[in-house]
């Protein structure tokens, strides 16, 4: 059985859905599931039927499996799972699989209007409508729902007198339909007229080109058309660049924290009677990425619960924490998805990997958990930064990487399991280095001030490996602690880690960290107490104010 979706040809033999982005191969029950309903075209199946000849179950058994196993399948056939064209749900019923396939003649043009709030982003829209001045292809890239359509919309609505057009290009995966949107989008549906003739026509325009990731191809469209229509301004949207020739890349980063706690603060107004706690709300966009996507879906849930509620279900676990029928939530997986399944295996083993990282990690951080030999780890760690799933600092020596909790969160879970055991063993030993006599000696030295700036960055990523960590490794975890936090503790924490005196580990070796982790602890306790103090008393009257 072979049949074509939207999204990509399907094919029984190998359970396969060939999507542009590669391959993608579907469980047995997800075939089986696609399969009957695709059998039956037009048909409303109800449940009944389905779980009993798809899974085998008995006609009154009360399960939710096919509603789940639905959400999954359409996540993979359809364009759009919210706006599903082929599975379609029968309210009180069941499925039914409709054989439509809308072909690229039929898209719909895009409407390009103002987003209602643009938070933050102040500097950047104005960035890029200076370079929308000069260039001629300018293309906003960063990670899934860090804003691109909405600063994109932003600038194209407000940008100088001219005409402009949009074009989302969600459902293009070939030439054939990138060509029907945007000729639908400048009035010359159908191929009447060439799409460089209409550009031409037209004069002074702007094109927005937003979701442009699924389309390997793009580049040459745009060199032909930027070269046939030299007025033409070209503002691109997409989690990767498109590498044309004029290309201008301008990457946006995730909201900071301040910027980010407006945007919630705004989102939640008239959605909650719950009083927000400023303290709360900072303390929960930590949590976030700064994502505004993510931003969206935590301010949906203030209706009954306070932000550090919500900072409590999300702790450790990344936004996808917060499940329910939001619409934004199916936004960030879709984008986290479509990410993952664009990335080639390997890059997917390293991202995998690099998830056991909570702290930013270099480049020989990222080599020691790899599962890939050195070089490809170096070129594969290219391929996620050039598609925005890892991000760089190049302010730092050496240079530091960091990955946002919710793509760390969907890596962690879609990772090779023997790859993430493997990376996580390797950040035992990558931590455990903190604690070896060379670098204990070295803090002794004048590099001491460089690696306490060095360690401190790594902190949280110690404190998670200790917890993890047994045998001379969480002595030395402990000892590198100890240096950290010496002149400032928290010495508890510390303290009950030493105390789990490791088996095989001799006394003495795990002794002496505790007791000068204990002896530190007075010196620092007094020193907080008088500040403490002298803060509760005020300035005294002999010492200029």
């Amino acid at each position: 059985m072979l049949f074509r979706s939207r999204a990509g040809h399907y094919e029984s033999a190998t359970r396969t859905i060939n999507l542009a982005s590669g391959p993608v191969r579907l469980s047995p029950i997800e075939s089986r599931l696609l399969e009957y309903l695709a059998a039956r075209p037009g048909i409303a199946v109800p449940y009944a039927e389905l779980l009993e000849n798809v899974w085998g179950y008995r006609k009154e058994v009360q399960t939710r499996t096919v509603y789940v196993t639905m959400d999954r399948l359409r996540m993979r056939v359809e364009l759009d799972p919210s706006r599903p064209d082929h599975l379609r749900a029968v309210p009180g019923v069941g499925y039914r699989f409709d054989e439509r396939v809308v072909s690229a003649a039929g898209v719909v043009p895009s409407r390009l209007r103002r987003p209602e709030r643009v938070v933050g982003r102040a500097s950047l829209q104005a960035a890029l409508t200076a370079e929308l001045t000069q260039a001629r292809v300018v293309t906003v890239v960063g990670p899934p729902g860090v804003g691109k359509t909405t600063l994109a919309l932003a600038v194209a609505t407000d940008a100088a007198p001219q005409e402009r057009v949009m074009c989302d290009l969600t459902s293009a995966r070939d030439a054939e339909t990138l060509e029907a949107i945007v000729g639908i989008a400048l009035g010359v549906g159908g191929g009447a007229t060439p799409i460089p003739t209409a550009l031409r026509a037209r004069g002074r325009l702007l094109v927005l080109l937003d979701n442009a990731e699924s389309l390997p191809t793009l580049a040459e469209h745009l060199d032909a058309w930027v070269e046939a229509a030299p007025d033409t301004r070209w503002l691109v949207t997409s989690r990767a660049p498109t590498h044309a020739r004029s290309e201008v890349l301008v990457r946006i980063p995730p909201l900071d924290v301040e910027d980010g706690a407006d945007l919630f603060e705004a989102l939640a107004a008239g959605r909650s009677e719950v009083t927000l706690r400023r303290e709360e709300v900072l303390a929960l966009l930590r949590l976030l990425d700064g994502l505004p996507l993510a931003i969206e879906i935590a301010a949906a849930r203030t209706m009954v619960r306070t932000p550090g509620e919500l900072r409590e279900q999300l702790d450790g676990r990344g936004v996808e924490a917060l499940a329910g029928p939001v619409r934004g939530e199916t936004a960030l997986l879709r984008s986290l998805t479509a990410s993952w399944e664009q990335l080639s295996e390997d890059a997917c083993r390293l991202l995998g990997a690099l998830s056991v990282f909570e702290a930013p990690f270099t480049l020989a951080a990222a080599c020691a958990v790899s599962p890939l030999e050195s070089a490809l780890t170096v070129d594969r760690l290219e391929e996620l930064i050039e598609r925005s799933l890892v991000q760089g600092d190049r302010r730092r020596d050496p240079w530091r990487f960091s990955i946002l909790l919710a793509i760390r969160t969907y890596a962690r879970e879609h990772g090779v399991a023997e790859d993430l055991a493997h990376a996580e063993r390797q950040r035992i030993r990558w931590c455990a280095r903190w604690g070896s006599p060379e670098r204990i000696a070295a803090f002794a030295t004048a590099r001491a001030g460089e690696l306490h700036e060095e360690g401190t960055i790594e902190v949280p990523d110690l404190w998670s490996a200790a917890a993890a960590a047994d045998g001379e490794d969480l002595v030395d975890i402990a000892i590198g602690l100890g240096e950290m936090l010496r002149t400032r503790g928290p010495f508890s924490p510390l303290l009950a880690v030493l105390d789990r005196h490791p088996p095989g580990v001799p006394a003495p070796r795990s002794g002496r960290p505790r007791r000068r982790c204990r002896r530190d602890r007075g010196p620092v306790g007094d020193a907080v107490a008088a500040y403490a103090d002298r803060d509760r008393r005020g300035p005294r009257r002999d010492c200029p104010s």
